[in-house]
Formats: C-alpha cells, structure tokens, sequence
C-alpha cells in the first residue's frame, strides 16, 4: 500500500521555531517523538474550506472514478495544470477500500419496513430490526458481502469487495495571512471542479473532518481492518495532525515498510511502500483500469486495501528552460576539451 507524504523531510527542531504558514506564528505543539509530527496539516479555513500546511496552503477534491475514458477526457484533463503556479503540488489518490459497510446499508434500508415498525420503535425507544422476508435476505446478503471485504469469497482466486475512493489533492505556494492567495487558490479550485465535470468527472470539495478521516485510515491499524469504526469530528481547537493519529498507535519503521500497531490491540497494520523504476514509452487513459489487478489474471491481483498515487509538481519554465540551457552549453565545451576522449 502506498500512502501520501510529504515532499520535505521534517527535523524535530522544526518544533522550536513559528510554523510557516500558521495565521498565529505558534510553534508546533505536537512532541517532535509522535507519528503525528511528520504530518504537514496544521489548521483549517473553514469559510474557504482551504487547509494550512507547515510550508503551504492545500485543498482537497472527492472526485467519483471513472470505469473507463477517450481521448477528449484525455485532452480536458490535460488543462488541468494550464493555469498551475511554479511550485504547485498536486496529486492523485486511488484507494481501494475494505470500508463498505455504509454502501450496504443504504443498500439493505431501501427493502419495506414492518407494518408494525412504528410501535415497535416506540416500544424500545430506538429503531427496531425489521423481520420481514426482505429484510432478512438483505442481512444476509449484506453479511456475505461484508466478509468479503475482508478475505476472499472464492478459494480459487482472489475476489475482494472494495470500495474505491479518488481523491484530488493541492498544494498551493504561499502565506495563508495572504488573502490575495487566498483567492488564487480558491480561484484554482473552482476552475479544477469546473475542468473536472467537463471530463465527466463529478466532485465535491472537501472538509475538515474529511481529511481526518482520510488520513486517519493510513496512520492507524485499526480503521481499515473495523467495518463499523465510528467517523472522527473536527476539532477547531486542535491542530489537524493531532486529530488523525491516535495517541496509542505505535508506528515501527524496517527496510520493507512502517508498521503501525497498538497494544491493546492484536491489529497490525503493515504499510509496503512501491515506486514505478520504467515508465512505458506509451500508455493511454483507457489503459488505466489494469492498474487496480487484472480479473482473469490472480497474480496480478491486489490482496490487500491498496493506495495509488500520481503526484505532479509544476515547475517554472524559465527556470527549467536556463538549467536545460546551462547543461547543453557545458555538454558542448565537456565534447571540446583535451579530456572527451578519456571521460565517459
């Protein structure tokens, strides 16, 4: 599974000078020895509904995957980064999640209630279990459905039910104490969602509790493998980062991943970390549905909840443009020299 991170490594005598970006200039309040710390969320605009990093501004989209694409998709989605600033982050975020208990539940509450379901919730002051035919044979199914989100329901190949979850996220350059760029995010917002629906690709913007909840799924063993596990709330008094990582996981870095467990707990979360070495000469849009296991094929299926994620930084052409010029001019006098015929 890979998980999203930071650009930047994060020192603990970062705990001791003002946050950058933090509109009050305080210190970081997390201790320098918690999970947490390396987390770059500090504080939420919610009138903007814009996020305050250590270094940056961020806002997230929700957007609803796509089951397949053409080549006008392929061509909307390029302007994406059209009207990017230099230093503009922004990444993709495919997750296949175990979480699907709520899709079955709105699924089971759409069969007819009891005649009777009034007295009966009167009775015991909640709403009581419906025992009707359709009812139950929506338990049932919702009961199957819900194993296997977390092993397989066939024993010849791998067969998991997902959730699959695509998230939006931008890092934007500057002050939050900016209001001016304030605006340019929030105008560079608006313009994603507007390019994104053109693409056939619906969004919502998203929230603090959102993000929490969001993250909170990769930095704690026990949320990803509860079905039920209760959604976490904002809390305007605290700073994101000590709202997604509970105060008992216990995180365990080795050469093949980070290991996340808590002691009370037999859950163990193991996070395995992959990089792409080749990228392929050609690969279209349409393409892109191989990249979540392959149907027929089991050894191309994911066993496990899986995290993809494309992250893209927009560079300034100037720049890019001068060191690609500063290289090609010292290629050149490298070849002309009494050395080309020795070196490499």
């Amino acid at each position: 599974m890979n998980a999203p991170h930071s650009n930047s490594p994060i020192s603990h005598h970062r705990d001791h000078r003002p946050a950058q970006g933090f509109p009050f200039g305080q210190p970081v309040d997390t201790p320098a020895e918690q999970f947490a710390n390396w987390l770059p969320y500090s504080a939420y605009l919610a009138p903007e509904k814009i996020f305050v990093n250590r270094d940056s501004m961020g806002v997230m989209l929700e957007l609803m995957p796509q089951s397949g694409a053409d080549e006008r998709m392929a061509e909307v989605l390029v302007s994406l980064y059209a009207n990017c600033p230099p230093g503009t982050g922004i990444q993709f975020h495919l997750f296949g999640s175990p979480q699907v208990r709520t899709q079955l539940r709105h699924y089971a509450n759409l069969r007819v209630e009891d005649e009777d379901q009034a007295e009966q919730a009167k009775q015991w002051g909640r709403p009581a279990r419906n025992g009707n035919l359709f009812r139950k044979l929506a338990r049932q199914r919702v009961g199957h459905l819900l194993q296997g989100a977390q092993k397989s329901l066939t024993s010849g190949f791998h067969y998991t039910i997902r959730d699959f979850r695509l998230m939006l996220s931008v890092a934007f350059p500057g002050d939050a104490e900016d209001l001016n760029k304030r605006d340019e995010l929030m105008a560079l917002r608006d313009s994603f969602a507007s390019t994104l629906r053109s693409a056939s690709l619906p969004n919502r913007v998203c929230d603090a509790a959102d993000l929490i909840n969001w993250c909170a799924l990769f930095t704690n063993p026990d949320r990803i493998s509860q079905t039920d596990a209760p959604d976490l709330h904002y809390d305007d008094g605290r700073e994101l980062r000590d709202q997604i990582v509970d105060f008992d996981t216990i995180q365990d870095p080795h050469p093949s991943g980070l290991t996340l467990w808590k002691e009370a707990s037999p859950e163990v979360l193991e996070a395995r970390f992959f990089s792409i070495k080749s990228f392929p000469e050609r690969f279209a849009l349409w393409q892109m549905g191989s990249l979540i296991g392959d149907l027929m094929q089991p050894a191309l299926q994911y066993s496990a909840p899986f995290l993809l994620t494309l992250g893209v930084q927009v560079l300034d052409p100037n720049v890019t443009k001068s060191v690609v010029t500063a290289n090609h001019v010292r290629a050149t006098q490298n070849a002309k020299s009494k050395m080309a015929d020795v070196m490499p």
